[in-house]
């Protein structure tokens, strides 16, 4: 009994350390992707934001507008005009 306590406690521990590895492993590409899009604007002068939850139309405008005049709450105060 002893012997199979062990063996899943291993699994546990080596579970949780694929688990760790994986999220450091996301974090780097996460932050490598905000380094280069920080360089490709700084070298060229475009302005683009990420996606980040369902806001498309946000992201969209910013982007066409090549800088942050939208944020979320002003185009929920603007829908909320237009109804």
């Amino acid at each position: 009994m002893n012997f199979f306590l062990k063996k899943y406690r291993c699994k546990k521990k080596k579970k949780k350390l694929i688990d760790l590895i994986s999220n450091l492993y996301h974090l780097i590409l996460l932050d490598n992707f905000f380094f280069i899009m920080n360089e490709i604007k700084r070298l060229t002068g475009i302005y683009h934001e990420t996606q980040e939850g369902s806001l498309c139309a946000q992201h969209a405008l910013n982007n066409l507008l090549q800088r942050e005049i939208f944020s979320a709450i002003s185009l929920a105060d603007i829908a909320r005009y237009v109804e």
